[in-house]
């Protein structure tokens, strides 16, 4: 009796181990096929990955190649840039030409030349210093993804690149300090010309204000900057930042001028003063160093060919501003006072209106009625451009390059055109990847 006990006893053991072998056996085959499916899209998300860095590449070249090739012939060229595009695509990416027709890109600019296809752009048809380019979507098929019911992902990249534009600045309006370097207000800029406006950060405006730009070049927020307010057309976003377009610009010589005191029987002369003459500017350079407070009826006539380099130091001793910012000679118009300043056409000034040493943090202030009009560079890289009141600066034929700008008011209003032949040419560079 013992004895069958105990044979029971095994063979329930026996059976007992036999399920709990066929239990793990199937458990194991569970955990593999699960563990498969891991790895087949494991792999099949790898080879998508993969796909989409060629992608990446093959966009950011083919931007730099639109950027490189449009200005070839001295201006632009807008087949030679397309066919550029298509060509690095198909060459680095395997993208057909028959694939651009109907690519659709909903963040283009405003200028898309590629008839049927948007996913060629660039920021202006006249005087272009952006292209953007997006590559039509490419379907890549998985090889194990249908165990998990995928079977393919569509993948595309797109590039920004800036233009090298032979002498033209990216910006007619240039704000190239950081944070929100821009204040509208209620006040209005206007600007057309060669180019639009270029603000390194973030911009605003308040209900009566706006920033107008004519022809659609439009607004570029650099270091991906925000907006707030009103602006025509809306601002396009892009990976900064904003470069001083006049950097490398020689500081004006002063070798050679001497002190002088002021107008002799209503005229000035070229040399070195405590503040601007308010009277006619023979032609040449005036060196301020303090600062130029007009009122009234005062008129600055400097018509007839002349550079103001503001700077710091004493009227008989002008030196260079602190490297780490210092308030230097400025202009400020109040009341009806006005001023006219017209940009030497020939010498080693040639179209520089009014030239802030690097490092001065003073500017142009108009408030009141105070207005004026110049033809010409306004160049102030840590400088500040402000326009108070009814202050207005609406015949401004310039490239403006300042710090800061700010306009507020019942309102203030600044109009710039700009015509880069007439103005100092900034240097070409070669093209970038901006975002």
């Amino acid at each position: 009796m013992v004895h069958r006990i105990q044979s029971l006893a095994v063979g329930r053991v026996a059976r007992r181990a036999r399920d709990e072998r066929g239990a793990t056996f199937v458990l194991f085959a569970l955990l593999m096929a699960v563990l498969l499916v891991f790895v087949a899209l494991a792999v099949d998300l790898g080879n998508a990955r993969q796909v989409r860095r060629q992608q990446q590449n093959t966009a950011d070249a083919a931007a730099l190649a639109a950027a490189n090739s449009l200005y070839s012939s001295g201006s632009p060229n807008f087949a030679t840039a397309v066919a550029s595009v298509k060509s690095y695509a198909h060459s680095d990416g395997g993208v057909s030409s028959s694939s651009w027709s109907g690519c659709s890109d909903a963040n283009a600019l405003p200028y898309k030349p590629d008839a049927g296809d948007t996913c060629i752009s660039f920021d202006s048809s006249t005087t272009p210093t952006i292209v953007r380019v997006i590559l039509p979507s490419r379907n890549v098929h998985f090889l194990f993804g249908a165990i998990a019911g995928l079977s393919s992902t569509n993948i595309t990249a797109h590039a920004v690149a800036a233009v090298t534009n032979f002498g033209i600045s990216p910006c007619g309006f240039c704000v190239i300090g950081t944070g929100s370097p821009y204040d509208g207000q209620n006040g209005t800029l206007s600007v057309q010309g060669d180019s639009g406006v270029g603000i390194n950060g973030s911009a605003s405006t308040k209900h009566n204000g706006e920033v107008d730009v004519t022809p659609p070049a439009g607004t570029t927020l650099y270091s991906g900057g925000s907006y707030s307010g009103n602006f025509n057309p809306t601002p396009l976003s892009v990976s900064g930042p904003l470069l001083d377009p006049l950097a490398q610009y020689p500081v004006p010589s002063f070798s050679g001028l001497s002190t002088q005191a002021g107008c002799t029987n209503g005229v000035a002369v070229p040399g070195i003063y405590s503040s601007i003459p308010t009277c006619h500017l023979n032609p040449g350079l005036y060196v301020i160093t303090g600062s130029t407070h007009i009122s009234g009826q005062t008129t600055i006539d400097a018509s007839s060919g002349v550079t103001l380099y503001m700077t710091c130091g004493s009227n008989g001793n002008p030196q260079a501003c602190s490297s780490g910012g210092e308030a230097g000679a400025d202009l400020i118009c109040t009341g009806n006072a006005s001023f006219q300043i017209t940009a030497p056409s020939t010498g080693p000034t040639a179209g520089m209106a009014v030239f802030f040493d690097r490092h001065n943090t003073s500017g142009l202030d108009c408030r009141g009625n105070g207005s004026g009009a110049e033809n010409g560079t306004l160049y102030g890289a840590s400088a500040s451009l402000t326009m108070r009141g009814n202050g207005e600066g609406c015949d401004f034929n310039a490239l403006v390059v300042v710090n800061t700008a700010s306009f507020n008011g019942s309102p203030s209003s600044f109009c710039v055109k700009y015509d880069h032949a007439s103005n100092v040419q900034a240097a070409s560079t070669a093209p970038t990847l901006v975002g």
